[in-house]
């Protein structure tokens, strides 16, 4: 990859854990975070540039929800 990154997550991630990862992500990987696919949020394999806010990938969730009313609250 551009980057020199490898396509194979494998290579620096154990595939059953996180734990030992060869990697340092901004935010800890964990609940539904640490199941997910790498390509969830490393899509086409970009790494470089993947947001770090969670409203990036977590709008939609935060705009829908009526119970509180995150919009409506602020």
């Amino acid at each position: 990859l551009a980057q020199g990154w490898t396509s194979g997550c494998e290579r620096c991630h154990i595939p059953t854990s996180w734990d030992g990862a060869g990697f340092v992500h901004p935010w800890p990987l964990t609940g539904a975070h640490a199941a997910a696919d790498c390509a969830a949020c490393h899509a086409g394999d970009v790494y470089a540039g993947t947001p770090t806010e969670c409203v990036a990938c977590h709008l939609d969730d935060y705009q829908s929800a009526v119970d509180p009313d995150h919009v409506g609250l602020g």
